[in-house]
C-alpha cells in the first residue's frame, strides 16, 4: 500500500471523538474541562488518567502515557498507525487515497521533517533564555506587564530573542544542527562580510505552530519602544512556513472551535494567549490583519461560523470588512464582536473579564447587519449620502450565496438607509464592480485591489449562472529588471528608511513591483505570497520579496548611513528609468524619418548621457560596515 495524505490523516483525528473512543475502554467522570478515570496502561486503584477532548490528548499523571486518538488506539489494538488511520476513516465515511511516494517526494518531506526539528531547537533555547539569562530581564517585566502568567507563557512556549547571535549558533552546533538550516529558516541573517546576526534581536518570541502542533516559524514583539525596527516580525517564507496558510493558536482551539462551534478571529498573538488564559480557548489570529483564502480549508475543517473580534481602531474595521467579505463568499457564518476604540481583546478581558467578553460574543450581531446599521448611521441625509451608503454595501452583500438570506439583508438595507426596495434592487443591478466604485484597480496598491465580479447584477437575475462564468485568464507578467529590482528590495531591509518609500514609488517603473511597495506604505503584513508572485511575474523574486519583508536590519543602520542608503537607492533607480528613456530614444531616432525630430532626439540623448555620467550610482557596501555599526 501507498502512503496516506497527510490533509487526511489530520481530517480523520480531527473528525474522531477521543471522548467516545476511550470511553468504550475506560470508564470516565468529568471533573472540570477533563475526564478522568483509571488507566488502562498501567494498574492503578486511584484514577489519573486524564481525557482532554477539546485538545484532542490523553495523559496520565501515573504512568506518564500520552497521546491522541491514533496513539490510544495502536497501544491498546497494537495497530500499525497506517491502519489505525484506514479503519477510523472508514468509520467515519472518510475517503483515503493512497500513492506511492516518488523519491523526491521522501526528499522533501525528510527536509521539511527536519527542519521542524530545528525549530523546536531554536525555541528550546528562545525559552530558556527568557527565563534564565540576566539579559532578559526587560522581557519577564514585560510578559508580567501585559498580565501573562508564567504558567500561560509557559504554555504557550513564549521564549526570549537576545541582541547577538553567537550564543544560539553555538547551542545549535552542540545540538549538530548547521547555522545554514537556521539561515534557511530565517532565524538567522548573513551579512555581506559574511557575519551572522540574529533576526529577532531582543524581542519576545513566540512560536507559530501549524494544525499538526509542529513550530512552523516563529513571530517576534520588539521591546524597545525607541528602536527603528517593525514592531513584529514574522519567520520569512521557508518550505514549512506559508504565512498565508497559518492561523496562530489554531493546534490549541481547533478542537474547541469544533466542539463549541465557532471560531474566534483576532487580530495578535497577545490577543489570542490572553483570551485563551481567561478560558476562553476558542481564539486564534492570522498572522497579518486579516484571513485569507489560504486560512479557508483549516477553518472550514472546524467550523462554518466565525466571530470577528479585530481591534476597534480604524485598521482592525478595515480588517474585519475584509475577513467578513471573504468569509460570506465561502458560505461562513459571520459576526463581530465590538470592541471599543483603543481596545483590543487582551486589554479588555484583563479589564471587563470573562463573563463581560463572553457577553459580547454571545450578543454579537451577525456581520451583514452590523455593516448595514454602521452605513445607516454614518449615513449623510442627502441623495448623495444615502447613493454612497448603498454603494458601501454593495460589495458586502454581493458576497452572500443568492437566496432568502440575501434577500432579507437587502430589504433590511432598503429600510435602513431610507430607500425603496425596487428602487434599491435597481441601483445595485447597475453595479458591475463588486468594490463598488467606478472604474479599474489598475492604480490601487496591491493590498486594496479587488477582482470583479458579477455583483449586483445577480440580485436582479439578469447575469449568467455561476457555473458559465469563467475568469479571464490573467496575462504572463514580464519580471522586474534586477536593476530596478535589488535597489528597492535593499530600501526594504530597513524599515527605519522606509519614510523614503513614497519617493521610490514615484521612480519604479515595473507596475508590479510599484504596487508592491505603494502597499507596503499603507500594510507590508497584509500581502500575501501568491500576490507578490503574481505581482512580480517569477516565484524566485517573489520569495526574495517576502523573505526582505520579513526581516528588519535597521539596527544596523546608523542616521548617517540611513541617508546614505536613501540617497544610493533613489539614484539607483533614477539611473535605470533614464537609461531606459535613453534606449527608447534611440530606438525612436532609428524608426523616424523627420530631420527635426531626429535633431531633438539627438540632443535629449546627450543630455542623457551627461546625466548618466555624473550621477553614476556607487556600489553599495552593507551600510552597517560603512558605519561601522558593526
Amino acid at each position: 500500500m501507498g502512503t496516506i495524505a497527510e490533509d487526511k490523516i489530520e481530517q480523520v483525528r480531527d473528525r474522531a471523538d477521543i471522548l467516545a473512543i476511550i470511553g468504550k475502554r475506560v470508564q470516565l467522570k468529568r471533573t472540570g474541562r477533563s475526564w478522568v478515570g483509571l488507566c488502562p496502561f498501567h494498574n492503578e486503584r486511584s484514577p489519573s488518567f486524564n481525557v482532554m477532548p477539546d485538545r484532542g490528548f490523553y495523559h496520565c499523571f501515573g504512568c506518564q502515557a500520552s497521546g491522541d486518538v491514533f496513539k490510544f488506539i495502536m497501544e491498546t489494538e497494537h495497530q500499525p498507525f497506517p491502519t489505525v488511520v484506514r479503519d477510523l476513516a472508514k468509520e467515519l465515511g472518510i475517503e483515503i487515497v493512497e500513492h506511492q511516494e516518488a523519491p523526491e517526494e521522501k526528499q522533501a518531506r525528510e527536509k521539511r521533517e527536519w527542519l521542524y526539528k530545528v525549530n523546536d531547537y531554536v525555541n528550546q533555547f528562545f525559552v530558556h533564555q527568557l527565563w534564565n539569562s540576566g539579559d532578559a530581564k526587560h522581557a519577564r517585566a514585560y510578559v508580567e506587564k501585559r498580565g501573562i502568567t508564567e504558567e500561560t507563557a509557559k504554555t504557550f512556549a513564549m521564549g526570549y530573542a537576545p541582541r547577538r547571535a553567537d550564543s544560539l549558533i553555538a547551542y545549535l552546533e552542540a545540538k549538530r544542527v548547521p547555522v545554514a538550516a537556521a539561515v534557511e529558516l530565517g532565524v538567522v541573517g548573513e551579512r555581506d562580510d559574511k557575519s551572522m546576526y540574529l533576526r529577532f534581536f531582543d524581542r519576545v518570541m513566540f512560536p507559530i505552530y501549524d494544525e499538526k502542533d509542529r513550530i512552523a516559524g516563529f513571530g517576534g514583539r520588539v521591546l524597545d519602544p525607541d528602536a527603528k525596527a517593525a514592531k513584529y516580525l514574522n519567520s520569512p517564507e521557508s518550505p514549512i512556513f506559508k504565512k498565508s496558510r497559518l492561523l496562530y493558536g489554531y493546534s490549541k482551539a481547533k478542537n474547541s472551535i469544533a466542539r463549541k462551534g465557532g471560531a474566534w478571529l483576532c487580530e495578535g498573538y497577545l490577543d489570542v494567549i490572553a483570551l485563551h488564559q481567561a478560558g476562553l480557548d476558542q481564539a486564534i489570529a492570522p498572522l497579518g490583519t486579516a484571513v485569507t483564502p489560504d486560512h479557508l480549508p483549516l477553518l472550514r475543517r472546524v467550523s462554518q461560523k466565525a466571530y470577528t473580534l479585530f481591534d476597534g481602531d480604524a485598521a482592525g474595521m478595515r480588517a474585519t470588512r475584509k475577513t467578513t467579505e471573504l468569509l460570506l463568499a465561502h458560505g461562513f457564518s459571520v459576526y463581530v464582536v465590538a470592541i471599543p476604540d483603543g481596545d483590543d481583546p487582551d486589554t479588555l478581558v484583563l479589564r471587563e473579564g470573562r463573563e463581560a467578553v463572553e457577553k459580547r460574543v454571545q450578543t454579537a450581531p451577525a456581520a451583514v447587519q452590523f455593516f448595514v446599521q454602521q452605513a445607516a448611521q454614518l449615513m449623510q441625509p442627502s441623495v448623495e449620502g444615502r447613493v454612497q451608503a448603498a454603494g458601501d454595501l454593495a460589495p458586502l452583500l454581493a458576497k452572500i450565496p443568492a437566496g432568502l438570506e440575501r434577500d432579507l439583508y437587502v430589504r433590511e438595507a432598503a429600510q435602513r438607509l431610507g430607500i425603496e426596495e425596487d428602487m434599491l434592487r435597481r441601483f445595485f443591478g447597475r453595479k458591475t464592480d463588486a468594490d463598488g466604485r467606478p472604474g479599474g484597480t489598475a492604480n490601487r496598491p496591491v493590498s486594496q485591489a479587488k477582482p470583479a465580479s458579477q455583483g449586483w447584477a445577480q440580485l436582479t437575475g439578469d447575469a449568467p449562472s455561476a457555473a458559465l462564468v469563467t475568469e479571464p485568464e490573467q496575462p504572463k507578467v514580464t519580471p522586474p529588471d534586477s536593476l530596478e529590482f535589488a535597489p528597492t528590495l535593499e530600501l526594504l531591509k530597513y524599515r527605519a528608511a522606509w519614510d523614503a518609500l513614497p519617493k521610490a514609488v514615484e521612480l519604479i517603473s515595473h507596475e508590479g513591483l510599484r504596487r508592491l511597495v505603494a502597499s507596503c506604505i499603507e500594510d507590508a503584513d497584509a500581502i500575501d505570497f501568491a500576490t507578490m508572485r503574481v505581482a512580480l511575474g517569477s516565484e524566485a523574486m517573489a520569495s526574495n520579496f517576502s523573505r526582505t519583508l520579513s526581516e528588519d536590519r535597521s539596527p544596523d543602520l546608523d542616521e548617517k548611513a540611513r541617508e546614505r542608503l536613501v540617497e544610493d537607492v533613489l539614484l539607483s533607480l533614477q539611473h535605470y528609468l533614464r537609461q531606459r528613456e535613453k534606449t527608447a530614444l534611440k530606438q525612436a531616432l532609428l524608426s523616424t524619418p523627420d530631420v527635426a525630430e531626429q535633431q531633438a532626439l539627438l540632443h535629449r540623448i546627450k543630455e542623457l548621457n551627461r546625466w548618466l555620467k555624473q550621477e553614476k550610482p556607487r556600489r553599495r557596501a552593507d551600510p552597517g560596515v560603512e558605519s561601522g555599526t558593526k
